[in-house]
């Protein structure tokens, strides 16, 4: 053995060295993400960090001595920087990247790389240590590394060796049955959702696996879904409250149909239920609609106090008090896509962007222009990051309005909602009816660096709230901006005569980003920000003048936005369209997060835990209906994919015929 060792004592020191270097990272890398004790998953990482040392050391036992010992300094290097840049992104921007995010993104945020590595929290640079610890060792040649003598026998054994300990990682993968969204195998293939994949694979596997998946399509597969009855559309007479939908063009398309992609999304759709008229049907039906997406809209920014006009709207209009914004890859571009579409956006890519050439006849755009409607939108930023200026057109905005469009002063940080709804009311409101969607910008972070408008209203803050810490003082200076642009367009409004014809909707696209939950939750809020999901739970009200106040509690988020205003509009759309549910109908909503995650009406489903914790902890789960519902989640991730992938609405591009 001894004699074995000095012959190949160059590989012996180069697996030792790297697979240590490995294993720490991806220890440590874990501790910082999941703060959770999976033994198999422990398991999993040291098999996969052997085999790539092993494989890695019979490479460099091949090459000469110097080159080596530098590509593996580069090679640490990489992982090393890779697992920190991975929790700094979380922790600015509160999800995992993706290559593939990146090839599209680099580009737009160039600006803000110094702020996020001033960002990174300083503890995790320890992940360095392997790096530096090897850089040392060959440079003052402590890492003593002895003339080697490669031979095929020796490394075709551990080129054998290897494949064993490789195949023994993913047999502990085949031991899960089910990773919420994905097999666990699917998973390894296909590495996303990104958090998920991270949690099982580690952050040293998941590099590799997503670098090599990076600039593929996802592979979908459309699992057979076990139905409930809660899910099959019942068989109800036609009568007044029934929602009629003529299908013969569709069936006939589908028949002629030789994509067996553009097949599958057919039949998987046509099965999907139908939600019936209810008393809400119509209930604003003819009225202008004003589709307010705020940029990081919080509980705290609205506020009797501070933000009074917000406080009013919320308080004598229909507040949404369960409602929650899942974050994605670009988290508000893609939460302005689901508002508009009610589709999943891809897991790894910056969905607007990667598919802003694809028509979505299907949007909230398209529906309201087709019920006669002058459909608009409106943010006081430019194209930087995202291609809005293509993909709002595909989704039926007659017009897009950026502040390259726009006549207000440009002022230091992001800039002001009160000039944006001056210069949308110019626009929008001689065309009746309208709909207009305004994408705010005045609560935009950094809450940790001095602006214009983070620090405009900090004394009046600053009397309300002494003791809040200076990110939330900054954060809530501009959220007073917030305020007085929506006190601005309901003047406008009622100079205009329009207040009274004039549905106002405001949602998040998220919640503070670069904001500690601490930090967040030190404000009086009205729920539990530190309780599991709630984080991502955002305000979310509609207000029209004279409508009765009232608290909705049905559980709802980003995605059925779309059918509840189209069922309040009346507008004529087909609800199998969309993966959201009108919220005043029977349909249960189900919140989908980007990592697995759910929220149902019965409870939360935490998908890297595989549990389940019911609202109410004395109903028992039926693990029928738990399979069910993840295998309900895996489908509308997957169908919404294809759908982006196949362009399928401009493939399905006819109006809906209803209640013939």
């Amino acid at each position: 053995m001894r004699t074995l060792i000095d012959k190949h004592y160059h590989f012996f020191s180069y697996f030792v060295w790297t697979f240590l270097c490995l294993f720490f990272i991806d220890l440590l890398f874990y501790g910082f993400a999941f703060k959770t004790q999976d033994m198999l998953i422990f398991v999993r990482l040291f098999l996969f960090d052997y085999a790539v040392a092993l494989l890695a050391a019979l490479l460099l036992e091949w090459i000469p001595k110097k080159i080596g010992s530098c590509l593996l300094i580069a090679g640490l290097l990489f992982f090393a920087v890779y697992a920190i840049v991975q929790l700094g992104f979380q922790h600015f921007m509160g999800n995992y990247m993706s290559f593939q995010a990146a090839q599209d993104g680099l580009g737009r945020v160039a600006r803000n790389i110094p702020e996020f590595i001033l960002a990174l929290r300083p503890l995790t640079l320890v992940l360095l240590l392997p790096w530096i610890a090897t850089a040392i060792a060959i440079s003052q040649k402590k890492m003593r590394i002895k003339k080697s003598h490669p031979c095929f026998r020796f490394s075709a054994v551990i080129l054998g060796l290897t494949v064993l300990i490789h195949l023994a990682g993913l047999l502990t993968l085949s031991l899960q049955q089910q990773a919420a969204l994905k097999k666990a195998q699917q998973l390894y293939r296909s590495p996303y959702p990104q958090e998920l994949a991270l949690s099982e694979l580690g952050v040293n596997r998941f590099a590799w696996r997503d670098l090599l998946a990076s600039g593929k399509e996802e592979p979908v597969l459309v699992q057979e879904v076990i139905r409930t009855e809660t899910e099959i559309p019942q068989s109800l007479p036609l009568e007044e409250h029934h929602r009629s939908i003529e299908d013969s063009l569709w069936k006939e398309q589908s028949e002629a149909e030789t994509d067996p992609s553009i097949q599958e999304i057919d039949a998987y759709l046509m099965n999907r239920p139908i939600s019936d008229l209810n008393e809400l049907t119509g209930y604003f039906a003819g009225k202008n609609l004003i589709y307010i997406m705020v940029e990081a809209f919080d509980f705290m920014a609205v506020d009797p106090a501070l933000t009074p006009t917000l406080y009013q709207m919320k308080e004598k209009g229909w507040d949404f008090t369960h409602y929650y914004t899942p974050k994605y890859s670009c988290t508000t571009a893609e939460s302005e896509m689901i508002a508009l579409t009610s589709l999943v956006p891809a897991s790894n890519v910056c969905t607007p962007n990667v598919y802003r050439n694809n028509l979505f006849s299907q949007s909230l755009f398209f529906l309201f222009r087709r019920a006669g409607y002058t459909a608009t939108s409106y943010h006081n930023w430019n194209d930087q990051f995202y291609e809005r200026k293509t993909y709002h057109l595909n989704m039926g905005s007659q017009a897009f309005y950026s502040i390259d469009d726009m006549d207000f002063p440009i002022i230091q940080g992001w800039q002001s909602d009160v000039e944006l709804i001056k210069e949308t009311l110019e626009r929008c409101a001689d065309e009746s009816p309208f709909f207009a969607f305004v994408i705010t910008s005045s609560t935009h972070f950094p809450y940790d660096q001095s602006s214009t408008l983070g620090d405009r209203y900090l004394s009046a803050v600053n009397a309300v709230y002494p003791q809040a810490p200076l990110t939330i003082q900054r954060y809530l200076s501009k959220a007073i901006e917030l305020d007085k642009a929506m006190e601005t367009l309901l003047e406008g409004l009622q100079q205009r005569n329009l207040l009274e014809d004039t549905v106002i909707a405001v949602f998040a696209d998220h919640h503070p980003l670069k904001t500690s939950l601490q930090e967040i939750a030190s404000q009086n809020q009205p729920i539990d920000r530190m309780a599991g999901l709630n984080m991502d739970r955002t305000p979310f009200f509609i207000y029209a003048k004279g409508i009765p106040s009232k608290k909705i509690e049905k559980l709802g988020s980003t995605y059925d936005l779309l059918p509840t205003i189209a069922n309040l509009f009346d507008l004529n759309f087909d609800p199998r369209f969309y993966v959201g549910v009108d919220l005043f109908s029977d349909l249960p909503s189900l919140v989908l997060f980007n990592n697995g995650d759910w929220i149902s009406e019965e409870g939360v489903y935490y998908a890297r835990k595989k549990s389940f914790e019911a609202f109410d902890p004395s109903q028992s789960v039926d693990e029928a209906w738990l399979q069910n519902q993840n295998n309900r989640v895996s489908n509308l991730f997957s169908i919404s994919l294809k759908i982006y992938q196949t362009d399928y609405f401009r493939k399905r591009d006819f109006e809906v015929r209803m209640r013939e």
